[in-house]
């Protein structure tokens, strides 16, 4: 007859994957669910805003004026000037004034504290302008995708993708743009860091002013654990 230690090691050995796998799979989620969210954001915009302007830099890194770096989500140049896009790809019910510092997100049951976007692109727009200087008009915009609504109204200077599409294609046609625009456009792509070392060190930044977001402390602690009830499951079942 089977004791219950005897089932308990059979179990292990055929079942006792299910635990570290599953923690595997929901640390990683939990950690790049943000991340892929917002890349499908971004790729949203880009492919509205297709053929609308004279050029166009996205996931830039650029100096922020103040000594260090900053990230942008999108640099266009059309005929109104440069325009300065950070894009956010929200669910749930957003609420939130311009002058706030944070925005609240429901999501079902669940409140989340978000950047208010408002200001966040405020300091892109600034790093943008220090390149620029008064050779060129820019603009800022906060670009909301996503099934997000505001149940008090839209903070000014939110819009909606189709909304800036439009404003893009009420632009079009106003050509050639000035000499000091295009100049001053080439700076700015001069600025530009596209090297992995200028993203690693904008991140380590982040973290040392913000700190870890709780999603992707969460998710890190999962897979650390899932990594290691992995390594214990593999090597007590050799034998």
């Amino acid at each position: 007859m089977i004791d219950s230690s005897q089932l308990l090691e059979i179990f292990w050995r055929q079942a006792g994957w299910v635990v570290p796998a599953a923690l595997l799979i929901s640390g990683l989620k939990l950690a790049a669910a943000p991340k892929l969210k917002g890349l499908v954001g971004e790729l949203a915009i880009r492919a509205r805003l297709k053929g609308l302007a004279t050029d166009e830099l996205h996931d830039c890194i650029l100096p922020d004026g103040r000594g260090g770096m900053t990230q942008v989500d999108h640099l266009y140049l059309t005929g109104k000037g440069v325009h300065v896009i950070e894009t956010k790809n929200y669910g749930g019910r957003i609420f939130g004034t311009a002058k706030q510092k944070t925005w609240t997100q429901r999501v079902g049951r669940r409140s989340i504290q978000v950047q208010n976007p408002l200001r966040q692109n405020w300091g892109h727009v600034q790093a943008v302008k220090a390149l620029v200087g008064d050779r060129a008009p820019v603009h800022g915009h906060v670009v909301v995708g996503g099934r997000a609504q505001f149940p008090k109204g839209e903070p000014a200077g939110v819009q909606r993708p189709r909304e800036l599409a439009a404003e893009f294609r009420a632009g079009e046609g106003e050509s050639p743009l000035p000499t000091e625009w295009t100049l001053a456009w080439k700076e700015v792509r001069a600025a530009v860091r596209l090297d992995p070392s200028a993203r690693k060190a904008h991140r380590a930044a982040l973290t040392r002013k913000h700190g870890l977001d709780k999603a992707t402390l969460g998710g890190t602690v999962m897979v650390a654990a899932g990594v290691l009830m992995s390594v214990f499951y593999l090597l007590s079942t050799q034998n």
